[in-house]
């Protein structure tokens, strides 16, 4: 696991790690995170992105899934909740 403090940082290092899945964060300093998986849906077209966020706000997990993300989590959701619950 490699960890990266923002998206410049995440963008400049990611060819050297070759990670298989990215976890990012939308509001991340520097580049936000929509913008990170919109570059990284082009550089990287099958790598796994996965968003990562403390708002439950529709409008910025829509647009992360829209720029290419494969999927979101809330950081407050509980490991015992289901899909759908």
């Amino acid at each position: 696991m490699v960890f990266f403090e923002n998206g410049s940082q995440l963008l400049k290092k990611l060819q050297k790690t070759k990670p298989d899945i990215v976890l990012l964060d939308i509001q991340m300093p520097g580049i936000n995170g929509i913008e990170a998986v919109k570059i990284l849906r082009d550089k990287f077209p099958h790598l796994k992105i996965m968003m990562q966020t403390i708002f439950e706000d529709r409008d910025k997990i829509f647009q992360s899934i829209y720029a290419g993300a494969s999927g979101y989590i809330l950081k407050n959701t509980s490991p015992a909740r289901k899909f759908g619950d």
